[in-house]
């Protein structure tokens, strides 16, 4: 729910649920143990209770934890070309009205200085100063050694967490989380917020490796990937241009299951930057440094698995993300003792899926994995496993007309809508790990871009008593966390769809409005009866699936329409299979997915659903082998008869992935596999 108490004051912040206070506090001072001890201690009496506990608490802070709070903001006039741009760069990011633009470029200019001296944004509470005061002050503290500066930034940050709170009662910010008011100016320190919430304004920044940075210019296509590159950060290249490779890997903070945060490893070359407004992002500059090595950055140098290097970058990003993956659990940090019968998890907890994204062109993949298996949990004080027990920034409400297109993230499924209404051709944005190809190899470029990834309305999961509801704009890596099996069809396709960098952004939504023969999410779906919920201006329709791909390409789905979810009605088949024939066991295209959903009573089968692709224009059910199984005994010369009425179903064709009699004889020895291996003794009925 968002952060919003009805009314302003003491008593509505006592009357938050306590997921929500913290992230107003997170707001004021991002310090974990501050934010619980302070939303612990309610209810307050009055004003002087709470300040009274929230000093107490911030006296208690170590220098590490204050520290760790510091986010960096961007630089007064950062971003600014023209005197007239660093003047409304210094009154939008610090509340400050320069006498004129000289002194605004001074500011700016000062503030370079101190971050290049300190390694740190200019803090400072400007309550009452004027900017000549600030200018003043600034020019004074670049005298201070590093010792001095450092406890000076400290007792700003608890000055201006003071302020803030005060906000959260004075009924100055009725309605929002802490943060800056025009007498609260600061440079640095942004506020975290729930994900729920869209940020009011338009942000149009992003932060980098702990710093801030303006998005300004940007074009409405530009990726991640060339924006970060521009910026001189360079650890992050382009590789394929098509998100198999992992080269261009970076770490995003998105929400986890606790309202914290969780750093999740992402394709940059596919993700319109635009889409990252508001956010904050890790690069494998700002993992570690030349003599300050972050724990996977060391284990890699150390066991060799570096070798070219153009490829390390992004699987130092991706292993970082499970390296700070919670539950990870380390018995020892020992790769000589991984258990052979488990190749893909090590001793440590570390999870070789998180890599499958990343191709290693040197073949150097052994003392990759060492490194991986090599490594034990986060420090105590590890900035980014301090930063996960906070929630990642919200969505911003993005507008950005650009030269090349206009993108807009909305606030609400009503908004979007609305907008799709009048914007029909627009493109919908989720995960990009379809439409990024499409920019990058066929120079595709979207007049408009309709961002819906961060939808409230569509990032639901709902386990009813009748079926499973899963929002359209959940990634796949976020549904198969929250199932936790509970449909296992889908838990056995999850680890075999594309690899865990294309899973974290690709959405359920997105995988079947593309309506591609060789998405392995729809065959999965068709063999579970799913329904498509769609929603427009109008009101919502439920169309069954198997219904739903009308040609190559091409749906049921109207201009106007997205989707909103998909429904798996219960109960669940007491059998199922997901079987996938691809060059490569992972990170891979389908040349045949066959899914299955059988059930068998006392020997007979009373119902079976079987979804193909890779073999026809569209996925498909093969109603007619479900026919031919239904009502006999499930027995091998009944399968072996069913196998050959299955390999004549779909209308495959040679292309450079199969050839069309591969297709059909994958197709004759799934069904024959289900059989071999296909044991009843799981009896998975519901959820």
């Amino acid at each position: 729910m968002p952060v919003t108490p009805r009314g302003a004051g003491l008593q509505a912040f006592n009357a938050l649920p306590r997921d929500e206070a913290r992230a107003w506090l997170a707001g004021c001072l991002a310090v974990p143990r501050w934010v619980d001890e302070v939303a612990d201690g309610r209810p307050y009496g009055d004003l002087r209770a709470l300040q009274d506990r929230a000093s107490a608490s911030a006296a208690q802070l170590s220098e590490h934890e204050l520290a760790s709070a510091l986010v960096r903001h961007p630089r007064i006039g950062e971003a600014a070309s023209e005197a007239h741009d660093a003047e409304h760069s210094l009154r939008e990011q610090s509340g400050v009205d320069p006498a004129g633009t000289e002194l605004a470029l001074r500011l700016a200019a000062g503030n370079r200085a101190y971050e290049e001296r300190f390694d740190r944004v200019f803090l400072i509470r400007a309550s009452g100063r004027s900017a000549s005061e600030i200018l003043a002050e600034l020019d004074r503290r670049l005298s201070n050694d590093e010792a001095t500066e450092r406890g000076e930034t400290l007792s700003q940050l608890r000055e201006i967490a003071m302020l803030r709170l005060e906000s959260v009662v004075s009924g100055r910010s009725a309605g929002r989380p802490c943060r800056r008011r025009d007498d609260e100016r600061m440079m640095g320190a942004t506020s975290v917020r729930q994900e729920q919430v869209m940020a009011p304004s338009l942000a149009r920044e992003v932060t980098v490796n702990g710093r801030s940075r303006a998005l300004d210019p940007l074009g409405a296509n530009t990726t991640a990937l060339t924006w970060l590159r521009e910026q001189g950060l360079t650890g992050a290249k382009e590789g394929c241009a098509e998100g198999e490779c992992g080269a261009c890997s970076v770490l995003l903070a998105r929400p986890d299951d606790s309202d914290g945060t969780r750093w999740t490893a992402i394709n940059s070359c596919l993700v319109p930057m635009a889409a990252l407004d508001g956010q904050e992002l890790v690069t494998s500059e700002g993992l570690g440094r030349p003599g300050a090595l972050h724990p996977v950055q060391e284990e890699m140098a150390i066991r060799g698995g570096s070798q070219c290097g153009y490829c390390t970058p992004g699987f130092v990003c991706s292993m970082a993300a499970e390296f700070y993956r919670r539950g990870r659990v380390a018995d020892h940090a020992d790769p000589e003792h991984a258990d052979p019968g488990h190749a893909e998890h090590g001793p440590n907890g570390f999870d070789l899926h998180a890599l499958s994204g990343n191709l290693c062109r040197c073949t150097g993949y052994r003392p990759i994995r060492d490194a991986a298996y090599a490594l034990g949990l986060p420090g105590d004080g590890d900035p980014l496993a301090v930063r996960r027990d906070l929630a990642p920034p919200p969505p911003a409400r993005t507008r950005l007309a650009a030269a090349d297109g206009e993108f807009i993230r909305p606030a609400t499924l009503r908004e979007a809508t609305g907008l799709l209404a009048e914007h029909p051709d627009a493109v919908l944005v989720a995960g990009s790990t379809d439409w990024g190809v499409d920019v990058n190899i066929r120079g595709a470029r979207a007049a408009f871009s309709l961002a819906i990834d961060r939808l409230a309305e569509l990032r639901t999961l709902e386990l009813g008593s009748d079926w499973v509801e899963i929002g359209g704009a959940l990634s796949l890596s976020e549904v198969e966390s929250r199932l936790e099996g509970r449909v296992p069809l889908l838990a056995q396709l999850f680890p075999q769809f594309g690899s865990r960098l294309i899973r974290n952004g690709a959405t359920v939504g997105g995988n079947l409005g593309t309506a591609s023969p060789i998405g392995d999410l729809a065959p999965a779906l068709l063999a579970l009866e799913a329904t498509v919920v769609l929603a427009s201006s109008d009101g919502e329709r439920e169309v069954p699936l198997e219904g739903y791909f009308t040609g190559y390409r091409q749906t049921l789905r109207a201009p106007g329409e997205l989707i909103r979810a998909v429904r798996v009605p219960l109960p669940l088949a007491r059998l199922t299979a997901f079987h996938k024939v691809a060059k490569r066991r992972f990170d891979d295209i389908s040349s045949v997915a066959v899914a299955y959903a059988v059930d068998v009573t006392d020997g007979i089968v009373t119902r079976a659903r079987i979804g193909l692709g890779g073999v026809a224009a569209t996925p498909l059910r093969a109603t007619t082998t479900e026919r031919a199984l239904e009502q006999r005994p499930w027995a091998l010369a009944t399968v072996r008869e069913a196998a050959a009425v299955l390999r004549a179903e779909g209308t495959p064709i040679d292309d450079h992935r199969a050839s069309a009699a591969y297709r059909t004889a994958m197709l004759g020895q799934s069904l024959l596999k289900l059989h071999a291996e296909g044991g009843l003794e799981q009896e998975e009925v519901g959820v």
